[in-house]
């Protein structure tokens, strides 16, 4: 029903979800043994108003044909999420009640086709359930879909009133179980409910550097957080409780401590809970969420000025309209999935903002004061959604009405020094680069070496040198394999 009305209004304030991404994928993933992404300084340096680069659910920018299900195709994009250990994507098909899983190159490409899908037993049924009673392999309307450090799935299947874990989802058959619940004592029931373990329309999920995992239990206008997720059994009491006093009520509100249709949550690198508290149109951040109590005060605002008002404000950097998935990335930016004003907006060092501080980029528009949606392109959305940050610093963006998924990325650059002298022949250099999942170099007649270190800081070592002057080429390879090199003159005197 919430599909259908989304449909028909693109305002509305009960739909849309998502945790996105929250830095602990980027504190664990690895390209290749020998060159580390585990880099707090890793950025999205990204234009207000650029264009994606490739598409997914579709097979151009302009194409938003509804064409069933298929391994190619997307209804109504929801979640989206990133496995840290394997770069693999996943995306919430929300109205054809599944979740997709692309290889990481099929990822960056333009139209690709999915290896796996669960909640349905093949690629092209769509029906709730399976079109039949709920299961650990089936789903109905799941929205915010999260990866964990460890590899697990946690998706928010919200129509069945859970949350389901799939452990290694990134090796998992299509069509698997799930391997846990919450929200339900089992898996073959789907009953609301205003309890501690229960739930009522769960469309948020994600997890702190901790394993605590956090749910948007949005009709029940509150955040449940279940210490040490992955190791609690099935229907497991929540833990704490935000934006209601204990566990059994649910009355909305508009204050510090009161939420109205909160979607989706992301934990930034310094244990600040994020929530979309998308129909007081505003976004509440909680400061040391790991030791906040029960019922406890947001900490700071953006979308609004106070805790205490929550009609939209007219358009613009400050102003935020149904904003139902929130994102932050590792750089301190925060994503917000700007529902209703038709874009994606960041706020940069979003921890250090005053309440209803300005963004800083905003994409799916040419400006901060334009809104609406724009025709199918690779600059217009229609429905502005959830956002995961990858690993090179770009994103990966839902576009709900447009049935797709965009990525967004900044140039590739590498920096390094123009001349090094070599000692005995051996030379050490080092440089950076932006928006590449690797940095590798050669010298004349060898084959390239990963360099070592962090993609923003990387050292390169080169040894045997036996001419007097050697040229190594230094590349940064990004997944999509765009390239930036640069050459190095290496003096061996």
């Amino acid at each position: 029903m919430e599909s259908v009305e989304r449909i028909v209004s693109g305002l509305t304030h009960f739909m849309k979800t998502t945790s996105l991404v929250s830095t602990s994928f980027f504190m664990v993933a690895m390209f290749s043994s020998t060159l580390l992404t585990s880099d707090p300084q890793l950025r999205a340096e990204l234009k207000s108003g650029q264009a994606a680069l490739s598409v997914l659910g579709k097979p151009d920018f302009a194409n938003t044909t509804a064409n069933g299900p298929t391994a190619n195709e997307l209804d109504r994009a929801e979640g989206v999420a990133i496995d840290p250990l394997t770069n693999k994507v996943f995306v919430a098909d929300e109205s054809n009640n599944r979740i997709l899983r692309y290889g990481v190159a099929a990822a960056y490409q333009t139209g690709a086709a999915a290896e796996a899908v669960f909640g349905q037993a093949d690629f092209i049924s769509g029906l709730a359930n399976r079109g039949g009673a709920v299961a650990a392999n089936t789903l109905s309307s799941p929205r915010s879909i999260f990866v964990d450090a460890a590899g697990r799935l946690w998706v928010a299947d919200s129509a069945n009133h859970r949350v389901l874990r799939f452990d290694n989802a990134s090796s998992k058959a299509s069509g698997s179980n799930a391997d846990a619940v919450l929200g339900q004592a089992g898996f073959v029931t789907a009953a609301t409910a205003t309890t501690q373990s229960g739930m009522n329309a769960p469309v948020g999920v994600t997890t702190d550097l901790s394993g605590n995992l956090f749910v948007t239990d949005r009709t029940n206008n509150r955040i449940l957080i279940f210490y040490s997720a992955a190791s609690k059994g099935n229907g497991a009491n929540a833990d704490r409780v935000l934006g209601q006093a204990g566990f059994l009520t649910n009355l909305s509100g508009t204050s510090a401590t009161a939420m109205n249709g909160p979607w989706g949550v992301s934990v930034d690198g310094g244990g600040r809970l994020w929530v979309g508290d998308a129909n007081n149109n505003r976004v509440l951040r909680f400061d040391n969420v790991a030791t906040i109590g029960n019922g406890g005060a947001a900490s700071g605002v953006l979308g609004q000025t106070d805790f205490v008002s929550s009609a939209a404000l007219p358009v613009g950097p400050g102003a935020l309209s149904s904003p139902y998935y929130v994102a932050a990335a590792p750089d301190g930016t925060l994503w917000v999935g700007d529902y209703s004003y038709e874009r994606y907006l960041g706020y940069k060092n979003a921890a250090g903002k005053a309440n209803g501080g300005n963004a800083d980029i905003v994409l799916g528009q040419a400006n901060f004061t334009t809104e609406g949606a724009a025709a199918a392109s690779a600059t217009g959305v229609n429905g502005a959604n959830a956002i995961a940050v990858d690993k090179e610093g770009g994103l990966f963006a839902s576009d709900f009405t447009y049935r797709r998924v965009l990525r967004f990325s900044g140039v590739v650059k590498v920096k390094a020094p123009a001349k090094v002298t070599a000692v005995g022949g051996k030379a050490i250099f080092r440089g950076t680069s932006e928006h590449a999942s690797q940095v590798r170099y050669k010298q004349p007649g060898g084959p390239f070496t990963d360099a070592k270190g962090k993609l923003t800081n990387w050292k390169a070592k080169v040894t045997g040198l036996t001419r007097p002057i050697n040229r190594v080429r230094v590349e940064a390879v990004a997944l999509d394999k765009r390239k930036a090199s640069k050459i190095v003159k290496v003096l061996n005197p």
